[in-house]
């Protein structure tokens, strides 16, 4: 589940990156006593570089100090997705119908904390995953964390 501060993020982030002709592929916020950290996963159709990340930080950062997010200091972190592949959104699922993903469940689905297969399709409230030739049906919210293959 998204906290309001990163789905503030994401909405102030998200025209910087159409702009600059990047898509944002994730974003996640570690908000605790030990750090304040913001991070943020782009991505375009050529691949990532460092001078990319470079100039995605400094847009992003100029706008997160203007609209004042977090009133403490805070790190930022810009990087490529890398492999595997993180999914956060219901959208990356659609896009990769067919391939395989690995998928972290928040409750366990016939004695499976894992399930490692193909996925087969999505809608609003789930997806289907094959697995060990079984399809699964995977709620949105029981997913804790999910990757390409």
């Amino acid at each position: 589940m998204t906290s309001n501060i990163q789905q503030k993020i994401e909405a102030l982030v998200l025209p910087i990156m159409e702009r600059m002709g990047y898509k944002l592929w994730g974003c996640q916020c570690l908000l605790n006593q030990k750090q304040r950290l913001i991070r943020i996963f782009i991505d375009k159709p050529d691949g990532i570089l460092l001078t990319d990340c470079e100039q995605v930080s400094h847009a992003v950062s100029a706008v997160l100090d203007v609209e004042d997010v977090l009133a403490d200091q805070y790190r930022l972190e810009i990087s490529s997705p890398g492999l595997p592949k993180p999914l956060f959104y219901p959208w990356q699922y659609q896009e990769s119908v067919g391939q395989k993903v690995r998928i972290k469940l928040i409750r366990v689905i016939d004695g499976h904390r894992w399930l490692i297969g193909d996925i087969i399709s999505t809608n609003e409230q789930e997806l289907s995953v094959q697995h060990e030739g079984v399809v699964y049906q995977v709620a949105w919210a029981n997913i804790s964390k999910a990757f390409i293959e």
